[in-house]
């Protein structure tokens, strides 16, 4: 979950405001996808390439009986770094085409933050929308930054 953030607020933001729903749709559609098709096919052909022992019942293969646990703690490792290559070169890809790019990518925030601090050194922050004519001028000796 902690590494979908980046990934979803990045798709957020580099997205036109009519096509979000649509990005968040198909994101939401191609993880499903990639996650839950090959995903138990890899592990199983994985986890099944470290088995020693095979039970076999009337000539048939059954489940497998002893695992090599050195074997798989390293196929597994292997298998989770180079997931993590491939998904770190496509966001180094990403991030290569919106610097390279001639137009902004990113859009920009449609808010402003302005924080004030009081003759007692209390904070205070207030948001306001770059548009209104609201005045921001101190007031009983408070210094805006």
């Amino acid at each position: 979950m902690v590494a979908m953030m980046p990934s979803f607020i990045v798709s957020i933001r580099c997205v036109k405001e009519e096509d979000k729903p649509f990005a968040v749709g198909f994101s939401a559609f191609a993880g499903t996808l990639i996650g839950w098709f090959p995903g138990p096919v890899i592990f199983g052909s994985l986890v099944d390439s470290t088995c020693i022992l095979w039970r076999t019942t009337c000539g048939s293969v059954g489940a497998c009986s002893l695992y090599d646990i050195e074997l798989f703690r390293l196929r597994i490792h292997a298998l989770m770094m180079g997931l993590r290559i491939i998904t770190l070169f496509f966001f180094i890809l990403a991030l290569v085409f919106a610097l390279c790019s001639k137009e902004p990518v990113f859009q920009s925030h449609m808010d402003e933050v302005t924080i004030a601090v009081t003759a007692n050194g209390h904070k205070t922050s207030k948001k306001t929308d770059p548009g209104s004519k609201e005045c921001t001028k101190p007031q009983n000796k408070e210094t805006y930054i």
